[in-house]
């Protein structure tokens, strides 16, 4: 069960790197018969293998075939030497190598900034009427608040598409967005969401140091 264990981790690492790649047509060939069955689904998966498995069909849509290989016995394959190291496994799965970057953009909309400046408007408007008449805003407020924006917006992407990602795989608008097509795993999506709330955090941080630096200069005025 190990080795059909190391070719299946081998198979998955393989297609995140085709999909990292910008490969979207993909034909998967394995040598072990009994993992071919399995993703074809004519043999039951032993529960050990269940998550990878499912990681795999994530990326259903991307193969259309799976098949079975022979190679000559002692032949030292590397991709399933990498695939069975599963430290190494996870850390090309953290955004070093397999997931795109274009994936990432579509996630939280970089094509489509109306969103942030939806959230962004309100907060402009309002530090231009704080001011004193014929003062501008604080410039590092503006920037804040932009920021606090941008960051918000992409995270509100993000948990939209995490919970919908099923649903979202059946409407012909929303079935290329990268969770519902399998681009990346709601693992990956989840990684990142926890990097966008800990840069929102950080930017946070200076609350209170704008504050003070505001409150000043609208008392100096």
């Amino acid at each position: 069960m190990s080795s059909v264990r190391a070719e299946l981790k081998a198979l998955l690492y393989g297609v995140k790197l085709a999909l990292a790649q910008g490969y979207f047509t993909l034909h998967l060939e394995s040598n072990a018969l009994v993992l071919v069955q399995i993703v074809q689904g004519r043999a039951r998966c032993p529960w050990s293998l269940q998550r990878d498995l499912q990681e795999l069909l994530q990326a259903r849509s991307f193969f259309k075939e799976v098949s079975h290989c022979f190679r000559d016995a002692n032949k030292p394959d590397r991709l399933s030497n990498v695939g069975v190291d599963s430290g190494v496994l996870q850390c090309m799965s953290c955004f070093v190598i397999c997931l795109d970057r274009s994936a990432l953009c579509l996630l939280i909309r970089l094509d489509k900034p109306i969103g942030t400046f939806r959230f962004a408007w309100p907060c402009m408007r309002s530090l231009a009427f704080a001011v004193n008449p014929g003062s501008l805003p604080v410039v590092k407020m503006l920037a804040f608040f932009f920021l606090v924006s941008f960051l918000s917006r992409n995270i509100a992407c993000t948990i939209n598409d995490y919970f919908d990602k099923d649903f979202d795989a059946q409407v012909e608008r929303t079935k290329g967005r990268p969770l519902a097509s399998g681009t990346i795993t709601g693992f990956q999506a989840l990684c990142f969401l926890g990097i966008q709330l800990q840069l929102c955090y950080g930017v946070f941080l200076l609350v209170n140091e704008l504050r003070f630096c505001s409150s000043t200069k609208f008392f100096i005025s």
